[in-house]
């Protein structure tokens, strides 16, 4: 099975695992990334990474299955509040309760975009499968 094509058939669960990437990123402020991955038989592996980390995963020497990268969550630090359209509370209670619904907003934002995003690592992984087989 190509990559083009693992990727089609766990769509919706790669969807799913780039949003829970993306929530961590955003519950840790950006100082963590996740790489992720999907193995030939759609097991899903995010890999958590401190920021910036350019390690990569490879299966082991008696893997028989294909492992394929598909993207990258992370970028760099992110504050929260420069979303929001207040100074944060001193209160604490108060202050996380807003965090959580700044974090949901942004995932709900980002959740929007994944069909167009998934579309692109598509076309992506078939232009790959193409070259590889020339």
């Amino acid at each position: 099975m190509t990559k083009a094509e693992v990727l089609s058939i766990n769509r919706e669960r790669i969807k799913d695992a780039l949003t829970s990437a993306y929530e961590g990123v955003l519950i840790f402020e950006g100082t963590i990334q996740y790489a992720v991955y999907i193995w030939e038989d759609g097991e899903i592996v995010l890999y958590e990474q401190a920021q910036g980390d350019h390690s990569y995963m490879i299966p082991r020497e008696m893997e028989t299955r294909a492992l394929y990268y598909i993207d990258t969550i992370g970028g760099s630090p992110i504050n929260l509040w420069d979303c929001a359209n207040e100074a944060p509370p001193e209160d604490a209670d108060e202050r996380q309760r807003m965090e959580d619904e700044i974090i949901a907003w942004m995932v709900d934002e980002y959740r929007q975009d994944l069909d167009e995003r998934m579309d692109q690592l598509i076309d992506e992984a078939a232009m790959t499968d193409e070259e590889e087989v020339i």
